[in-house]
């Protein structure tokens, strides 16, 4: 005689029951610490620097410009809504003085340096004021430079300014 194995635990009543028990439990473990709607963290920048200046001098190129949003001072507090600057990216484009047609251009700006601020970096401030030499000049060129604020999370500012400086070869 063949003998049919009844499931026992599949009646309707054990099993919607079952299933009204793991909807729970999975409600529950789910929302289980959350205090709020997770939020999205803002992604901030610095502001850029607007007043970028090149003086050529001797042979070489003296970079001067304000801090954006403070005073510079490693460790000093930032004004009001200001995002702190890390470090400030220097991009630097060359051009020929005789190239007058611009037979080069446009020429693209390469990333010439990472200034950071603080007593052993090569960035220093005076009377509120970032300044940087590059002594990496050729007489007979032009040097165009932009600046870009860089904060501790690694966004960056929009470009500066440009500044020009020419490097005037012997006479």
């Amino acid at each position: 005689m063949i003998t049919r194995h009844r499931l026992s635990w599949f009646r309707p009543v054990n099993f919607l029951t079952a299933v009204v028990i793991a909807t729970l439990v999975g409600l529950v473990t789910a929302g289980c610490g959350m205090k709020a709607r997770p939020a999205f963290s803002r992604i901030v920048a610095p502001t850029a620097v607007t007043d970028l200046r090149a003086n050529p001098v001797q042979g070489e190129v003296i970079l001067r410009w304000t801090p954006p949003g403070g005073t510079g001072e490693p460790g000093a507090k930032e004004a009001k809504g200001a995002v702190p600057v890390s470090k400030y990216r220097l991009y630097r484009r060359q051009i020929l003085v005789e190239d007058k047609d611009c037979s080069t251009c446009p020429a693209r700006f390469n990333l010439s340096r990472e200034l950071y601020p603080g007593p052993a970096g090569p960035l220093k401030l005076d009377s509120g004021q970032w300044s940087y030499v590059d002594r990496d000049v050729t007489p007979g060129y032009k040097y165009l430079y932009l600046i870009y604020a860089v904060s501790q999370t690694d966004e960056s500012s929009g470009p500066s300014n440009a500044a020009m400086a020419e490097i005037r070869g012997p006479n």
